[in-house]
């Protein structure tokens, strides 16, 4: 694939519907559905993850700004080669009739793992779930801290 991969493209291909973005590519086939640890185990870990992303998904192309956004935070942390990562559209599939379930476990990701990372962009807190993954680290960080 040449064009973008955004978030909204990955969520088309879970649900296995004709999805093509404004290259002219299309993802998914019809009632083909799949989730991404089924074609990529290598890519997932059953660690628990070490750092957390919150991203928009809005304008976020998956190809050329989580490369820039892992960079940044390899610059920033050190890299780490062992270092595990959560990135919810990589785990959640927002169409699963254990969405409720899924959202849970990530709450936990986002409580307690050891660094959150967000992509500070104009508009991520305005974002619901971006806004409920920041607010859910930071309850957990005031609980802990008093």
């Amino acid at each position: 694939h040449r064009g973008r991969l955004t978030p909204h493209d990955l969520s088309a291909m879970f649900k296995g519907v004709h999805f093509w973005n404004s290259d002219g590519e299309r993802y998914g086939s019809s009632g083909d559905k799949f989730h991404p640890i089924d074609t990529f185990p290598e890519c997932y870990s059953r660690k628990f993850p070490d750092l957390v992303l919150t991203y928009p998904w809005k304008d976020f192309d998956l190809r050329r700004h989580l490369p820039e956004f892992l960079s940044w935070i390899e610059q920033e942390l050190g890299e780490n080669p062992d270092r595990t990562f959560f990135l919810d559209i990589l785990i959640n599939d927002q169409n699963s009739p254990n969405i409720k379930e899924d959202l849970q476990i990530a709450d936990f990701f986002y409580m307690w793992a050891d660094t959150h990372v967000a992509l500070m962009t104009n508009c991520v807190m305005t974002r619901a779930w971006c806004a409920h993954e920041v607010a859910t680290r930071m309850r957990n960080i005031m609980k802990l801290h008093g």
